[in-house]
């Protein structure tokens, strides 16, 4: 399972207005990459794809990382946008993302330490599996994402394929690509934002 762009940019914003807790991001999990080369390799191609998809919106992959995230994915994912310097297509946040220039409006040395130093994460080896259920309005959020980058929807499918192993997959692609508002999928991003407002807004986010 992996991040949309878009979501760690709604995190991220949603983290900065509520204040950045260090204390809440020792909670993190992370897991160890397999030790098979060839297993390895795969897995860092995923977070390539993952990356070229997103327009600019991730920060890059270096190709030497240890480990993957298992908890504060999105979180540690926006600090590494932000100091990468990526653009973000978020109303509130700027059209680039810069910790001097979110400093500006969000005066959080919590956050610029995250950011500058990042924080420890507890470590899993490549033994051990967690992993959470994507929604079905994430699924929708990511076959829209892609068809946006590819102008194909059988390809979106299969790059969602590989991130989920939902029976119904199709149903959903079939849905976004029909009622969803034509290319520009004005129903999805629409209804995904008062999605994220209210998740915050009830607590349950961070």
């Amino acid at each position: 399972m992996m991040v949309i762009a878009y979501n760690v940019h709604c995190r991220g914003h949603a983290a900065l207005k509520v204040g950045w807790s260090m204390a809440k991001l020792t909670e993190s999990y992370c897991m160890e990459l397999s030790q098979n080369t060839l297993r390895r390799q795969a897995q860092l191609d995923s977070m390539r794809a993952l990356v070229e998809s997103s327009d600019g919106k991730l920060a890059g992959v270096a190709g030497t990382e240890r480990f993957a995230s298992l908890s504060s994915s999105h979180m540690s994912q926006f600090c590494k946008a932000v100091r990468s310097g990526c653009s973000s297509e978020h109303e509130s946040l700027p059209t680039v993302l810069v910790l001097e220039t979110l400093a500006k409006k969000y005066t959080d040395e919590q956050f610029a330490t995250a950011v500058r130093r990042g924080w420890a994460f507890c470590s899993l080896n490549a033994s051990n599996h967690i992993a959470g259920r994507l929604t079905e309005m994430e699924i929708a959020m990511n076959l829209a994402a892609h068809y946006k980058r590819t102008g194909c929807m059988d390809t979106a499918v299969e790059a969602c394929r590989a991130m989920c192993e939902l029976g119904y997959l199709d149903a959903i692609a079939e849905w976004v690509k029909e009622y969803t508002g034509g290319e520009q999928f004005v129903l999805i991003w629409s209804v995904a934002r008062r999605w994220w407002w209210f998740y915050y807004m009830d607590g349950c986010g961070w």
